[in-house]
């Protein structure tokens, strides 16, 4: 389990003044909140006791420890506040600017932006923990060319300028530049792609274009989701957006199904198949398909509480659901670590003597999944980056609402391994393409955009 780590401030070296000096811009000044986010983020961590080691971590290693990283400001150019940030909780709405995390067999280092203060501090070789900004133009990397955009498309003055005002509300709304490889040869290619899907699907139907999103827990889906909500919203389109998380039993019935399975691990926490309401979910996705078979005037959704319980969980009250006009929506999003998991026909009790349970609880999410019009599966072929990640989702969560909400270290790593049995069993029929059209309920191979992404949650090519 991660250990302990304390934190050597570098304020008061001359090394760090003149690396924040410079980092204030070409005048040297920085603002005092500036000044002050500095001095709190930036430091060397050693195991507990201080001692101090110059060995530097492994970029892999960093990433997946890192949520949010800060660049330093070139002369005249604007603040760069990047890296993949995650919302603590969808009810919450904010996002942390700050994090801090736990360490194990690497030694840490708090990062500053694409240069670290390795190389700020004559330590260390850049080029092994720096994100090199992208340099293939775009069109050619693989993003777009399963969304079929090619550079043709970017030779139309038109499109070209679509696509830079696209990619500054993104900036703003993100905080990372407006050159980020994560902006141009990520979320914009993905969001195209949705974009060519809603005009299939406008000529042959009136109802909202349904996207179920795929994803393992901390791999960036919330933001990716945070990121379409805002591009829908500046081209004047009505979003809906859900996660599977939100449809967790309450707290009351998900104690009823612990007690009910009391020898099955699997179910004693949120998380598995059998600890959602999907009926609730199915009634509310039908509702903003189907608006004029619906008696309710607009379709609300639920939220549920990550942090009450001690970290446990339960349902808000409904004073807390969001409310949408069911016949103004355009586009919905539905995301979720599970969402396309299907039943296998042979026992999975070889994998865990809980999970044959489990799998037959997952029979009933199958009409669920053919709701969708179309589908995003982000692959993730190391699952041991799910605890670094989730370690960091909770960190940040403690972090906003208090130490004494959400779960400690260990409580964690216990929580993902109630999940590890799912993905091996579940997840290779989820990546096999040829089994998409039956498993997912889409028309066809291509509704379904899935690519892979790695440690740092980036495309791989």
């Amino acid at each position: 389990m991660p250990s302990t780590l304390c934190q050597h401030n570098l304020s008061d070296q001359p090394e760090f003044r003149n690396f924040r000096k410079s980092w204030g811009g070409p005048t040297g000044g920085v603002g005092l909140r500036r000044a002050r986010e500095l001095d709190k983020a930036v430091g060397f961590f050693a195991r507990e006791g201080g001692e101090r080691e110059e060995r530097m971590p492994s970029a892999a290693a960093i990433d997946a420890r890192v949520g949010r990283l800060v660049a330093p400001r070139r002369p005249q150019g604007r603040r760069h506040v990047g890296g993949a940030a995650a919302r603590s909780l969808r009810c919450a709405g904010e996002r942390r600017g700050r994090r801090s995390f736990n360490n194990d067999n690497d030694n840490a280092l708090l990062l500053c932006g694409r240069r670290t203060l390795w190389s700020t501090l004559g330590r260390g070789h850049r080029s092994r923990l720096s994100r090199p900004r992208a340099t293939a133009a775009l069109g050619e990397t693989v993003l777009f060319k399963k969304a079929n955009v090619g550079a043709d498309y970017f030779e139309s003055a038109e499109n070209k300028e679509h696509w830079d005002a696209l990619a500054g509300v993104l900036s703003e709304k993100l905080g990372i530049e407006v050159s980020s490889p994560r902006i141009q040869h990520y979320y914009l290619p993905v969001y195209l792609w949705i974009k060519s899907k809603m005009g299939e699907h406008k000529r042959s139907s009136s109802s909202p274009l349904c996207v179920g999103l795929s994803a393992p827990q901390g791999c960036g889906k919330t933001t990716l989701v945070t990121a379409f909500e805002e591009l829908f919203e500046t081209e004047g389109l009505s979003c809906v957006s859900m996660s599977l998380d939100d449809f967790y039993l309450t707290r009351s019935d998900q104690v009823d199904l612990a007690e009910t399975h009391a020898d099955n691990d699997l179910l004693q926490v949120r998380g598995n198949a059998g600890t959602h309401d999907v009926d609730l979910a199915m009634r509310l996705i039908r509702g903003v398909k189907t608006p004029a078979s619906s008696d309710a005037p607009v379709v609300r959704v639920p939220c549920y509480d990550k942090t009450a319980f001690e970290g446990k969980g339960d349902r808000h009250d409904e004073s807390k659901w969001r409310s949408y006009d069911p016949s103004k929506v355009d586009v919905v999003l539905y995301e979720g670590w599970m969402q396309g998991f299907t039943a296998v026909e042979d026992s999975p009790s070889t994998i865990h003597a809980g999970l044959p349970i489990v799998n037959d609880f997952l029979k009933g999410y199958s009409e669920m999944w053919s709701l969708m019009d179309i589908w995003l599966v982000i692959q993730v072929k190391e699952l041991d980056c799910i605890y670094k990640w989730r370690l960091q989702a909770e960190t940040a969560m403690k972090e906003q609402f208090g130490q004494d909400k959400g779960m400690s270290d260990e409580e964690v790593k216990a929580f993902v391994d109630k999940y590890i049995p799912a993905y091996t069993a579940y997840l290779p029929e989820l990546y096999d393409e040829s089994k998409h059209v039956e498993n997912l309920g889409c028309e066809k191979n291509e509704d379904v955009f899935m690519f892979e992404v790695d440690a740092t949650r980036s495309p791989v090519a």
